[in-house]
């Protein structure tokens, strides 16, 4: 998964504000949305899982693109050029269901790998 430098910031700044908060408070730190007020009442926590959801939608977004349009295109593409229509954009498709069936395990993982990290790292606080 990539990072921008603006979500790192976000993450140091979210962990900051949570032990300012748990050293005077019981309550869960709420992250404000930079006008003051709090951002739909999330916690900063919900806000991480949040921002880790959004990156990791839009990361499987354009890997699914790939995986789908880059076989079923090159079959076509195939088909066409030795006249074996539709061959190859069956194989095609059954490469791209298979590339979203890779691309959707991994995402599963890495995005289970990392509630599990953030969960050792919120205990150890």
């Amino acid at each position: 998964m990539t990072k921008g430098c603006a979500s790192e910031v976000r993450f140091v700044n979210i962990s900051v504000m949570e032990k300012k908060q748990n050293a005077t408070s019981s309550k869960p730190p709420v992250v404000s949305n930079g006008a003051g007020s709090p951002a739909a009442g999330l916690t900063a926590i919900e806000t991480v899982h949040r921002t880790l959801f959004i990156n990791m939608a839009l990361e499987m977004s354009w890997q699914l693109a790939v995986v789908v349009l880059v076989p079923i295109l090159g079959g076509y593409a195939l088909d066409n050029a030795l006249q074996t229509s539709p061959w190859f954009v069956l194989g095609g498709m059954i490469i791209a269901a298979a590339g979203v069936i890779a691309v959707l395990v991994r995402v599963v993982k890495v995005s289970n790998q990392s509630i599990i990290d953030q969960s050792k790292n919120g205990d150890k606080r």
